[in-house]
């Protein structure tokens, strides 16, 4: 049967004619491979660490592992250059080129390697075998399984970031990306945040990380629930660690001349109790070896859809004071107190193998008092 005559190649069809109206303002259609792709590659996926092994080596640009996540075709022209540069570091290219064989397939790259079949894979108009078309739809559904051993007393045990998940892919054309993953693990004190399911452990049914991206030239757009890590290095971040627990956001992230890069998003810390959470970054790269970033974040009362959040132009402790000079209740002008923080990073790689890096935090910036106490650290 033609896939074009489907229920799901109609709604490709549709969806690939609609989304360049929501967004038309942003001039024509990019050459293939020229977009911001709408695909995830998540914050703690496991091709990171190898991903910062080549940015220590050199192999890629310095701080490229500093803003997570990134679309896995960024992913993929980094592994692709980073092959043919000839860093030596096989085991990792070698790891890296499995992973994302599809993308370097996809942006007809060199140093392919053989993809990993997913369980299930139906696709829509290209060759079965040969590079992928920018209008190609194909929807991927396949089962991951991720066994980690720590030592404990001399014996090794399970780790709680062993599980097993079934994740999902829907790609319409280089425009629409839907992803997601449910999996079933042992998470540390996972009966407060959820059913067991096996009662009187910590064995959970979950979703970490889903969502769905809308791309068109250099800007795209997301919905969706996960994390994000920004700052440099292997270690803990100071404004947003990968570790810390997944939130529901919105986010756009828009790519601009000179390699310069802004992102935004605003998310829910709690819907029911109206905290917010909000973060923007840019991100100046000057040259392969140097970057520069600068990121603030906030913590405020009110939900997702705070306009001037949403937006993520104006300086946090600015929208605060806007909202104050808006309410007309005193008691509640008094009793709006957001948490403003912002960072300040530089990455440095004077020669392969050697990364340095710096990170500035300033915690409690005042907004509209002069008494709020403003906290340093690095």
């Amino acid at each position: 049967m033609d896939p074009r005559r489907t229920p799901a190649g109609r709604f490709g069809r549709a969806a690939r004619l609609l989304a360049p109206l929501l967004i038309g303002s942003l001039g024509g259609p990019p050459a293939l491979g020229a977009s911001l792709p709408p695909e995830i590659l998540e914050a703690g996926d496991p091709a990171w660490r190898d991903l910062q092994s080549l940015e220590l080596a050199g192999a890629i640009p310095a701080g490229a592992t500093s803003m997570r996540p990134v679309s896995r075709e960024e992913a993929a022209r980094w592994v692709a250059g980073a092959a043919e540069a000839g860093t030596g570091m096989s085991a990792e290219i070698g790891r890296l080129r499995r992973a994302f064989a599809r993308e370097i397939r996809r942006l007809r790259l060199p140093a392919g390697a053989r993809e990993t079949p997913p369980l299930v894979r139906l696709a829509g108009r290209g060759e079965e075998d040969g590079p992928l078309d920018g209008a190609r739809d194909e929807l991927r559904i396949g089962p991951r399984v991720g066994a980690h051993l720590r030592a404990a007393g001399g014996e090794l045990e399970i780790a709680d970031s062993t599980r097993a998940a079934l994740y999902g892919r829907l790609l319409l054309g280089r425009t629409i990306a839907l992803q997601g993953e449910i999996f079933v693990g042992r998470i540390e004190g996972g009966r407060r945040i959820g059913d067991p399911l096996i009662a009187g452990t910590d064995i959970l049914y979950f979703a970490e990380e889903a969502g769905a991206a809308l791309a068109h030239g250099d800007l795209r757009i997301r919905l969706a629930r996960g994390r994000h890590h920004w700052g440099p290095g292997a270690g803990p971040a100071l404004l947003l660690d990968g570790s810390a627990a997944p939130l529901s956001f919105a986010e756009w992230d828009l790519r601009m001349p000179a390699g310069l890069r802004f992102r935004s998003w605003t998310g829910s810390l709690g819907v029911l109790e109206e905290r917010g959470i909000a973060a923007h970054r840019l991100e100046v790269p000057l040259g392969p070896d140097l970057r520069l970033s600068i990121a603030e974040g906030v913590r405020y009362s009110g939900g997702i859809g705070h306009p001037l959040y949403l937006l993520g132009l104006l300086p946090y402790t600015l929208v605060q004071r806007l909202d104050e000079q808006d309410t007309a209740v005193d008691s509640l002008r008094s009793a709006n107190r957001n948490n403003v923080l912002a960072t300040a990073e530089a990455i440095w790689r004077p020669r392969p193998g050697l990364l340095l890096y710096g990170e500035v935090l300033v915690d409690d910036i005042p907004a509209a008092r002069a008494d709020s106490p403003a906290r340093l650290g690095g």
